[in-house]
């Protein structure tokens, strides 16, 4: 049987989706784990090029992993109950301070992340992969320069953290209108009866005049007139792309993730350009991904204009509106 892993979170609906593909259609049991579960090292044999582990109660070779897909939160080895009981206890008979249990916990803490990282490695070489267990995260910036650097369009950018600096960018004549995003992953908390997110918004008066003269560095792109936005998913060189016509609505014109429930964005299956493939194609080689999520704005000048890449790859949005079936192309994938 083909051993599939999945590291991803409880509740993660697309995986639970594509593992059900795997399990009744390919006929094997994708083994699920979630950000709670952890892993126990067992062994490694360097002469044999061998690593044991145990998940949810059964040990494993790495090599009885045929593939793995690094969807979300990558975990770590466990530190089991007995080891904390005993650095307590050797803490206890050398009559040593907390600072001491401290100290040696983080050690025993470091050596885990040692030995995972090993077996990430081990698994990138003896598996298939879909993901990158060492690029869970993007430095945007980085990846706007390198963008540019491979010939895609990026809006003109800058982080500030003086008004002046801002007003004076808003009154330049050349740049049509300023927009403000998060400079890394946006924030989202869900609380019992709220849900907070921060997303794209416009800079307009109102927004001046509620600046400080100073502020934490802050992320600003000239805003691009659009004719609509793009969703592409992207595995293995291959690009699934969607439409989404935001522009329409007020309340989605600067970001289609501020949806209208009411009256959804129309989109559509969209077809990118050879010469954006291409580059986009080299852009995820460099960066080391063969899966993600690429968003891209259509301009009125007709420009493709590149924004950001999400390497969790997050393409249910895409998938079903656009009748791709992804889930059943990334489950056909990890078991082939």
């Amino acid at each position: 049987m083909k051993n599939v892993l999945i590291f991803t979170i409880e509740g993660d609906l697309t995986s639970t989706l594509v593992g059900d593909i795997i399990k009744y259609y390919f006929k094997s049991n994708p083994l699920r784990i979630n950000g709670g579960d952890g892993l126990d090292f067992i062994s490694y044999d360097l002469g044999k090029d061998e690593f044991f582990f145990v998940a949810h109660g059964r040990c494993y070779s790495i090599n009885d992993i045929h593939s793995v897909w690094y969807r979300k939160n990558v975990n770590g080895f466990n530190v089991s109950d007995s080891e904390l009981i005993g650095i307590e206890k050797i803490k206890t008979e050398l009559g040593e301070t907390e600072l001491f249990e401290k100290n040696l916990r983080s050690n025993v803490i470091a050596n885990r992340k040692d030995l995972f990282a090993i077996f990430l490695k081990m698994l990138t070489k003896h598996s298939k992969s879909l993901g990158n267990p060492f690029i869970m995260g993007l430095n945007k910036m980085r990846i706007l320069c390198m963008a540019k650097s491979i010939g895609l369009t990026i809006p003109n950018s800058w982080i500030f953290t003086k008004k002046e600096d801002v007003i004076k960018i808003v009154n330049d004549t050349s740049v049509r209108s300023l927009i403000t995003k998060p400079i890394e992953e946006g924030f989202y908390y869900f609380s019992e009866n709220y849900s907070y997110n921060v997303l794209t918004s416009r800079v307009d008066n109102y927004f001046i005049e509620s600046l400080p003269k100073d502020f934490p560095p802050s992320f600003f792109q000239e805003e691009i007139k659009k004719e609509f936005e793009i969703r592409s998913f992207y595995i293995d060189g291959d690009f699934y792309s969607m439409a989404i016509f935001s522009q329409d609505d007020q309340q989605t014109e600067i970001d289609y993730r501020n949806y209208n429930l009411s009256h959804p964005n129309k989109v559509c299956a969209y077809t990118l350009p050879l010469t954006v493939r291409k580059k986009l194609r080299r852009l995820f080689n460099e960066i080391g991904l063969n899966c993600g999520s690429v968003d891209l704005i259509k301009s009125v000048d007709g420009d493709f204009v590149f924004l950001e890449i999400n390497p969790v790859g997050q393409f249910g949005m895409v998938s079903r509106p656009c009748n791709y079936n992804l889930e059943y192309l990334v489950a056909k994938w990890l078991i082939e």
